[in-house]
């Protein structure tokens, strides 16, 4: 009977454990994404890397939601989907490092503690807007100071119309989507 506790406490540990593993942060400072690899780190050796522990496959996806037009990006997955995705440099400098990294996912919090799924309310409280940019199709970029990247709102389909007047009006309850880094 003891064995058999001892066992289950054990087992409960290890569950407990790996259930862990699907909360985890990964904190967005200076270049650095969490502890699993950096802007400007050599490419194949980011992949081979995160490919110990997520799967990475090499795909074509739309520049945006519901673009056609397509760039090359390394896609990580995990067990709940779409981790992040990591696109090359694009001069003949860089083509071999990280240029960009791209992720929808909470777990990904900057040293700022912003994360997707927060406000634009939430980003103007915690960081200094430097600039708001509106790219007709793509969405709305906030690059703030000392942040290496920008941040994606979330546009309501009844703003597209009236987008001038949207973006020079951006209501704080509007959701942060994707945070990129660069």
């Amino acid at each position: 009977m003891k064995n058999r506790l001892l066992a289950l406490c054990f087992f409960m540990l290890i569950l407990h454990a790996v259930r862990g593993q699907d909360t985890s942060s990964y904190v967005l400072s200076g270049k650095n994404i969490g502890e699993l690899t950096w802007i400007g780190q050599n490419i194949d050796t980011a992949v081979q890397n995160l490919s110990r522990f997520f799967k990475v496959t090499l795909e074509k996806v739309p520049i945006c939601e519901g673009c056609r037009e397509t760039a090359t990006k390394f896609v990580v997955r995990d067990r709940k989907g779409i981790l992040f995705t990591l696109e090359p440099g694009w001069t003949d400098t860089t083509y071999n490092r990280i240029g960009e990294f791209r992720t929808t996912r909470e777990e990904f919090v900057t040293d700022k503690g912003i994360r997707a799924g927060m406000t634009y309310g939430d980003l103007k409280k915690k960081c200094r807007i430097l600039n708001v940019n509106y790219s007709r199709g793509i969405g709305v970029n906030v690059l703030v100071k000392g942040f290496s990247g920008s941040f994606r709102l979330q546009i309501p389909e009844e703003a597209v119309n009236e987008e001038v007047f949207y973006i020079r009006n951006l209501p704080d309850d509007i959701p942060i989507r994707e945070i990129i880094m660069y």
